[in-house]
């Protein structure tokens, strides 16, 4: 059964902020109950019938752990499960090497297989094309993990999250939620530029800025740059017995560098009305 990590890393992953923030899924084939995988395969049956009705995913594998985790209930008849798992897998790059050396049968095993095809079949393309019109198109570049950036994630969640709470003027009811999210974001800032010659590549400077979830993502985005460094300002007007210490202040000036620099190439234009609803 699939089993969720949080920060904890995996045999194709590098970090450099001790993966804060990451979440992978690793398969044991030793965890869980019958009674347990029996749920599990009930709630992706339940899924796979109701496919082109309900889309969006419950995060029931999820609940499922961090229910029993925290010794608490959960109803699975309420809810659709999600019947794919962001698994543990290589990046870009090395997919398309094991597909190109036709290695991928040999690196990824049968259950990382098995939720290719799951994910294929109830998904599909776009929910446009029927299965047939996936044949021509290689699947394992649907594997391309979610750091490419057209989804939002963990930081920028987090940022809006802070900035709710302490407009509401609840900063001392929430103290330990904010003082989580403070040290959350400024794991998440990044310190690096690319590594390299790395205007050669094209390639903007990243240090200072943040990303649509964490950190080792790399890629920078400009509003979500904007919203952290909001967030982290209107942080630093509670006392640090609340809210947690304030960030370094050269820090903050890479914040503002980089937010700068982007006013004139903001990469992340061609996302334009990607969240807005046209339907």
């Amino acid at each position: 059964m699939w089993k969720l990590k949080i920060a904890d890393g995996g045999p194709w992953l590098k970090s450099g902020n001790n993966h804060i923030g990451r979440e992978t899924w690793e398969f044991d084939q030793n965890n869980g109950s019958s009674e347990e995988r029996d749920a599990v395969d009930a709630a992706r049956a339940e899924f796979e019938k109701n496919r082109f009705r309900t889309r969006h995913s419950s995060d029931i594998l999820a609940r499922m752990q961090l229910a029993k985790e925290n010794n608490f209930s959960l109803d699975l008849q309420k809810s659709k499960y999600e019947t794919t798992v962001d698994t543990d897998l290589p990046t870009v790059t090395e997919i398309i090497v094991l597909y190109v050396t036709e290695s991928l049968g040999i690196t990824l095993s049968s259950e990382h297989r098995k939720e290719i095809c799951r994910y294929l079949y109830n998904r599909q393309v776009l929910g446009v094309f029927e299965w047939s019109g996936v044949n021509p198109i290689p699947p394992e570049l649907f594997l391309l993990p979610s750091l490419i950036p057209i989804q939002p994630g963990q930081l920028w969640d987090v940022a809006f999250a802070v900035q709710a709470i302490l407009a509401c003027n609840n900063a001392e009811e929430f103290g330990s939620t904010l003082k989580k999210s403070h040290n959350f974001i400024k794991a998440s800032q990044i310190v690096d530029n690319p590594s390299g010659d790395f205007s050669r590549k094209y390639r903007h400077i990243s240090k200072g800025g943040w990303a649509f979830q964490v950190a080792d993502q790399g890629w920078q985005v400009s509003d979500c740059t904007a919203e952290a460094l909001k967030a982290l300002l209107m942080l630093s007007k509670f006392p640090s017995d609340i809210v947690g210490n304030q960030m370094e202040t050269y820090r903050f000036h890479d914040a503002v560098n980089i937010l700068l620099s982007l006013q004139i190439l903001n990469m992340t234009e061609i996302y334009a009305d990607i969240m807005v609803e046209h339907q």
